[in-house]
């Protein structure tokens, strides 16, 4: 069965998540944000991981569809007390405000899909890499007019650099903290 591979937010929605999963070949591809969640799939290659981060104010469930992980979470950066081995089928719950990250411990990507209590992450988003992902949350620390994609398109694009100018000026910030340590 092929996925589309788009945001359907908002909208009545049913997919296969297994094999949307399975067949996701991006880093991060988010396929349906609503007011109260969002879901996405990922696949982290191994050796990388998913990047230490907290959501502020959102919780997080993560389910591993295949591949060995290391899950760490803290109450600070520099505090992840709890690690544990995560593989096919497991589920990991992380609280509002923990910092965590997963890393892929394997020989094969690690395929993941999160739900997220509260969106994370602008609609449609999709990261092909972590590098890519990692250079749109070192944009979102500044509006979208400091963003060198977006000066040169002069629109509002679809990297995600909005999300800190939409934080702004429409709700409080509360996206990629390690991005912001902050907040």
């Amino acid at each position: 069965m092929s996925i589309d591979f788009k945001d359907h937010g908002k909208k009545p929605y049913v997919v296969n998540i297994e094999d949307a999963t399975l067949q996701n070949e991006n880093y991060r591809t988010t396929i349906w944000t609503g007011e109260k969640l969002q879901l996405t799939v990922m696949t982290i290659q191994p050796n990388d991981d998913i990047g230490l981060e907290a959501h502020h104010g959102i919780d997080q469930f993560i389910r591993i569809e295949e591949g060995d992980g290391l899950c760490m979470m803290g109450d600070s950066e520099d505090d992840l007390y709890f690690e544990q081995k995560v593989s096919d089928d497991d589920a990991i719950f992380v609280p509002a405000d923990k910092w965590h990250n997963i890393i892929n411990v394997g020989d094969k990507p690690l395929k993941l899909y999160t739900v997220y209590g509260g969106p994370d992450h602008l609609p449609g988003t999709v990261h092909p890499t972590h590098e890519d992902a990692e250079n749109v949350h070192q944009n979102q620390s500044t509006s979208f007019a400091n963003c060198s994609s977006c000066k040169q398109n002069n629109t509002l694009p679809h990297c995600g650099c909005t999300a800190a100018f939409k934080a702004a000026f429409v709700r409080p910030f509360n996206v990629f903290s390690y991005a912001n340590p902050t907040r």
